[in-house]
């Protein structure tokens, strides 16, 4: 499936496998300003590197506060900690090893049943379906292999018929209480518990509107209504939902086989009867992991608290837990029917936890008394809590937290009803507590937790079980979460052949009753090893880069540029101040290795300012940068390098990149002084910031030579959108989305320039004429440098879905061809698009070529069953984990490319990113573009009230500034 997933289900996929290729401005693996993950969230545990990962859940009093809390008003059935016990689907902890063993949960033994070798079709229920034959699709070039592939066939679909219904429900006005007549999934959830003994005993529902039956339930063309009472439904206060029931025909098998036969393109077929076939099929998959582990609404992932499956993620203090999990859906690819079955990891929030204590890890200290609203509100807003003061029936219940409040339990002033006499009399939060529960508050200055049913103090609210973290994981957290995450490719097949036996399709009686049987063993299918394009260098072609990496020793830039002046800005920090000796050294150790790859620049040093990291104006300071550079080098520097150390506040890094691209136009360039100045490493630090520094100014460091290239004027066009954050869209004002698009000025295709815009958020696709403004800018760049047009372009574009690719069609490269039609050009269009938010892994056979991770080589391309134009590739070696291969799918190929020009185009992409000595995932063209799309955040500033996206200067607009 290439659509989004549930929830964050784009976000954790990133993090089941780890690229190698992201540096950022200090030139070393990173994606956030200072060394850390993108600065989306909050950082657990950022005042407090003192404390220990493990000490567990006594850190900062909660043991304390646990024991207060219990005698005042008794655990009221909940175990230790506030209720970390079985509820809600979570397995039982062993008081002996605990839920979070210490073991290594790659080393655990499988206690399930082994895998069957032959799974029988049910006699007269189910039909053998062979799946269609590949296309012959692999070319002239490579090394044919046969690969393993984490999806298993489905063996047979129904012969027995299936009937349809289709389920409407609606809250009747009586019962809506906020006036809406929209069905919750809980309610949805009731109604069909409700009503089970209605539906049959091989009835599936698809959680939406629609469900299926081998049984027929009552004649085709009818209609069945009823009122469905809910729990806690009187008279006074209605709890009901209306349900209509409509036959709607039999499912189409043989019109589905003959789309697939036909070489249909994936599950989203656009004919309704076929698609219905595949929604049954993943409902009837779903039905059981849904009832046996912890999952959500329409999510395609399951989890169980388990030992081995569960481990807390201890910079967080123990406020977070990461769960592995399943993921299981339909999909048809390799010529076959399949389910395709992964592992999935996501982070929980440990149950039963005070939500003091979350409020406390968000705002990073040990003291409650120092939670501000600020400080913890993002990542509070959604999740859900429980309590334990209002009795058995309600401290069940689940509440939402809507919003933490700027009140407090002592300045939240309301009046209430005197029992008995009528009278009313005015009181705060603090006293309502100790007058109603007995209840005396420890912290009433804490802000209170603003809910539908209410406020609440922070104090007397749990973390809920099954409580997913919604928000993106900072710093330390990440660490341990892909710590946890990430396994080797042996490792991670092993787990794939776990959540097999997990899943057990082949004793579930809804599949046997349907006709539908699933292989328990992985899909075998074609691939072919190409061969590594070597990079050319000015002294020389590198070779031997089959692993797909290479060094830079020795090495000269291809394009090196020149820089007259420079200039440096120095913020110290109050616990470390690097001296003037030691900053001169720096820059005579930086000045050589720029030499050396063949920038050549000033014989003296940067003119040099010390900074000031909390305060003063970047536009000032830049100011008295270009003026002492004047006075030393008579020129305006071409460059500005800025020194600072970890813990500079995070803000700086903004305003500075503001100020550098959009007012002044001056190529800058970001280090860490802990890296910078130490020996350790310290060469390949330098070079690292130098392939960085010679894009800025305008130049590109090596390029990958490629037949197809070479006979034609090819621009490479690459295009992505990036969206706010859930907690940014909360906002009354959210920020905008992002779309960029970027082009190659090289007849090698090495060198990009790149057009940025903001567009309204959340939405993908970047509007027609926009889109033709950005391309006609483009192509002027295109001409000024190479002095014509290009007479080919290839069009790579990211994160579009399968049921967006229509709407795609008729706005981005629509606008594309008008550009064409109105310019009187004659390019001929190939239109790929890039999905790698999926669960496809590739395997190597018993023996098989394989890299020092177990996976499959660099340059392995894998066919789909579309033929030319539908591959996987694996264009990296991953340092860590199980690569994830790219999805490339051409949606239009004027161009009439061979299979062997398709697939080295993309390799030739990946080996052309021009900031890292190694291939990367995903062909350059979209990398750069989203990179553009984040650089384009730092550019974003309010002026009169609005929210204005300044555009880079000229001086830079040609250059890749965005490295």
């Amino acid at each position: 499936m290439t659509g989004r997933g549930y929830g964050r289900d784009r976000r954790d996929d990133r993090r089941d496998d780890r690229r190698g290729d992201r540096r950022d401005d200090r030139g070393y693996n990173a994606r956030d300003q200072y060394g850390g993950r993108r600065d989306t969230g909050r950082d657990f545990g950022r005042d407090r590197r003192e404390r220990s990962p493990d000490r567990g859940p006594t850190a900062y009093g909660r043991e304390e506060r646990r024991q207060d809390i219990n005698q005042r008003y008794g655990d009221r059935g909940q175990s230790q900690r506030g209720g970390r016990g079985p509820p809600g689907g979570y397995a039982e902890q062993s008081s002996s090893s605990g839920l979070h063993s210490s073991s290594d949960p790659m080393e655990l033994a499988s206690s399930l049943p082994s895998l069957p070798s032959v799974v029988e079709i049910p006699k007269g229920k189910g039909h053998k379906f062979e799946g269609t034959p590949l296309k012959k699709a692999r070319g002239s070039l490579g090394k044919p292999i046969m690969v393993l592939v984490n999806h298993f066939p489905i063996q047979s679909l129904p012969i027995v018929k299936v009937y349809q219904y289709e389920i409407r429900m609606r809250v009747p006005q009586s019962s809506q209480r906020r006036g809406s007549e929209k069905v919750s999934a809980m309610q949805q959830a009731k109604v069909m518990l409700q009503t089970k003994h209605l539906w049959g005993s091989y009835f599936v529902f698809d959680n939406v509107s629609f469900g299926w039956s081998t049984e027929e339930l009552f004649p085709e063309g009818e209609e069945r209504q009823s009122v469905v009472d809910l729990p806690g439904h009187t008279s006074a206060k209605p709890n009901q939902v209306e349900v209509a029931i409509r036959r709607h025909g039999k499912l189409n098998i043989a019109q589905a086989v003959d789309y697939l036969q036909a070489g249909g393109a994936g599950l989203n077929s656009g004919v309704a009867g076929v698609d219905d076939v595949f929604k049954a099929l993943n409902a009837l998959f779903r039905e059981d992991p849904a009832q046996r582990f912890i999952t959500f609404p329409k999510s395609t992932a399951y989890f169980a608290r388990t030992q081995g499956l569960c481990q807390p993620l201890g910079s967080t203090g123990g406020v977070l837990e990461a769960m592995r999990g399943i993921y299981q859906a339909v999909s048809f690819g390799f010529g076959k029917l399949s389910l395709n079955i992964d592992t999935k990891c996501c982070a929980f929030f440990t149950p039963g936890l005070a939500l003091i204590d979350v409020a406390a890890a968000f705002c990073g200290t040990q003291d409650p008394h120092r939670i501000t609203r600020g400080g913890c509100e993002e990542g509070m807003i959604g999740m859900f809590f429980r309590v334990k003061h209002l009795g058995e029936h309600k401290n069940s219940q689940k509440f939402r937290v809507q919003k933490v409040s700027e009140q407090n339990a002592i300045t939240n002033v309301f009046r209430v009803e005197e029992p008995g006499t009528g009278q009313s009399f005015e009181t705060n939060v603090r006293d309502y507590y100790a007058r109603k529960y007995n209840v005396q508050l420890k912290y009433p200055e804490l802000p209170l937790l603003l809910t539908r049913n209410g406020m609440f103090p922070m104090e007397l609210t749990f973390s809920a079980p099954n409580e997913r973290y919604k928000q993106p994981l900072q710093g330390p957290a990440t660490a341990d979460f892909i710590k946890f995450a990430t396994s080797p490719a042996h490792v991670r097949s092993n787990h794939i052949l776990e959540n097999v036996k997990r899943l057990a399709h082949w004793t579930l009686a809804k599949p046997k009753e349907w006709g539908v049987t699933v292989s328990p063993r992985m899909l075998e299918t074609p691939a072919t090893i190409l061969d590594a394009p070597p990079p050319i260098f000015k002294n020389g072609t590198e070779r031997g880069v089959a692993s797909g990496s290479w060094n830079l020793r020795g090495k000269v830039f291809l394009a090196p540029k020149a820089f007259r002046a420079w200039g440096m800005v120095y913020f110290p920090s109050p616990r470390r101040n690097v001296s003037d000796h030691d900053l001169d050294d720096f820059c005579r150790g930086l000045l050589n290795t720029l030499n050396l790859h063949g920038l050549q620049g000033p014989r003296g040093p940067p003119a040099i300012l010390r900074g000031n990291p909390t305060g003063g104006s970047a536009e000032t300071a830049i100011q008295d940068v270009i003026r002492k550079t004047d006075s030393i080098y008579s020129a305006r520097p071409d460059l500005i390098l800025f020194l600072l150390h970890q813990q500079t506040p995070p803000g700086l890094y903004k305003a500075y990149k503001q100020a550098c691209e959009c007012v002044f136009g001056i190529a800058s360039q970001f280090m860490i002084a802990e890296k910078a100045t130490s020996p350790r490493g310290q060469a390949q630090y330098f070079s690292n910031v130098a392939m960085k520094i010679n894009a800025k100014l305008g130049g590109y460091n090596w390029e990958v030579s490629d037949p197809f290239l070479r006979q034609r004027k090819v621009m490479m066009l690459g295009a992505d959108s990036t969206h706010p954050s859930p907690s940014e869209l909360r906002r009354e004002a959210p920020p905008p989305s992002y779309g960029c698009l970027v082009g190659s000025m090289d007849p090698a295709c090495a060198f990009y320039s790149a057009v940025a815009v903001a567009q309204p958020a959340t939405q993908e696709l970047i509007a027609q004429e926009t889109m033709s403004a950005m391309f006609k800018e483009l192509l002027n760049r295109y001409v000024h440098k190479n002095g014509g047009q290009p007479n080919t372009i290839i069009f790579f574009r990211d994160g579009i879905s399968d049921h967006q690719v229509e709407a795609f069609l008729n706005t981005e490269v629509k606008a594309l061809k008008a550009c064409r039609d109105e310019l009187g050009l004659s390019f001929t269009l190939t239109v790929i698009n890039c999905v790698k938010r999926h669960h496809t892994r590739f395997f190597p056979q018993q023996g098989g070529q394989q890299d020092r991770l177990g996976n499959v080589v660099p340059c392995t391309v894998i066919h789909n069953c579309q033929g030319n134009n539908d591959i996987y590739v694996v264009s990296q070696a991953a340092l860590q984990g199980t690569c994830r291969p790219t999805h490339y799918i051409s949606v239009l190929d004027e161009n009439k490319l061979s299979i062997d020009d398709y697939s080295r185009i993309i390799i030739h992409g990946c080996f052309s990113y021009q900031r890292a000595t190694r291939s990367v995932s995903l062909h350059s063209a979209v990398y750069y573009a989203d990179q553009c799309c984040e650089r384009a955040k730092l550019h974003l500033r309010e002026e009169n009230g609005r929210l204005v996206l300044k555009d880079v200067k000229q001086a830079l607009s040609g250059t890749m500034y965005w490295q």
